[in-house]
């Protein structure tokens, strides 16, 4: 995972994944300060790629669980 300040005291926490096109996603962040959805969904491009993105407001420990297709990922 990777975190990107996006100001006013928020950032964003972006959870990048590699899986056969076309692949569901799904996931859910853990953490003090999640201000988004905690569960996000996303679909794989052609290439690929998935990013599933947070906005929390606190710093700590955060981590991320879920699916992509029927297969566990996790993230912190």
């Amino acid at each position: 995972m990777s975190v990107a300040s996006i100001g006013s005291g928020q950032s964003q926490i972006y959870l990048d994944i590699t899986v056969a096109a076309g692949t569901s996603v799904i996931a859910t962040l853990f953490g003090p300060g999640v201000v988004s959805s905690a569960q996000q969904t996303g679909l794989a491009w052609s290439d690929g790629r998935v990013r599933l993105t947070w906005t929390v407001n606190t710093s700590g420990s955060y981590v991320a669980t879920g699916t992509a297709g029927n297969f566990p990922i996790s993230g912190s």
